[in-house]
């Protein structure tokens, strides 16, 4: 439950008495050098890696062809982005990430969405529920069955969240 677990069915503790052992003595976490051996790449290691001349193909699980100079990368069933320069854009890995389109990505993090721009600054505080593409520099964003808009400046552009609402154009 320390690992991003919230139902909170029972402490440590609670879990150590029913099974009669220490809970971390008995699953313990793979050492670096365990995880190294099994072939695993970690997300910690990856810049280094680029920076000293591998090649992406042979650190990441997939990537996905440059697009608006940028590449979509999979690693242990996360996302992020390399430029041209093949720097990670991002230190958050996401859930997915969608290609770049108007200088914006939508991620996806524990079934929630946001943005990130071209430096991977995730845009705003709030996470939706779903969010769709820039288009004329604003972007539908839906919270609790209401929506909205966000702008490229990273603000909500109205204090009213709406029943319903379709994409700027022109």
């Amino acid at each position: 439950h320390n690992n991003g677990g919230n139902d909170s069915i029972m402490t440590i503790e609670q879990l150590e008495d029913i099974i009669g052992r220490n809970f971390y003595q008995t699953f313990k976490p793979y050492t670096r050098e365990e995880l190294h051996a099994k072939g695993v790449v970690l997300f910690d290691e990856v810049q280094e890696l680029l920076d000293n001349g591998k090649k992406p193909e042979e650190i990441f699980d997939s990537v996905v062809n440059f697009s608006n100079g940028f590449a979509r990368v999979f690693l242990n069933d996360k996302y992020n982005f390399i430029n041209d320069n093949r720097q990670l854009i991002s230190k958050t890995w996401f859930d997915y990430c969608y290609i770049f389109s108007n200088g914006f990505s939508r991620v996806e993090l524990n079934k929630k969405y946001n943005y990130i721009n071209t430096n991977g600054q995730i845009i705003s505080n709030t996470w939706f529920d779903r969010c769709f593409v820039f288009i004329d520099g604003f972007a539908r964003v839906e919270l609790n069955d209401k929506y909205n808009y966000i702008n490229t400046n990273e603000k909500i552009i109205s204090n009213i969240w709406f029943d319903s609402c379709t994409e700027f154009y022109d």
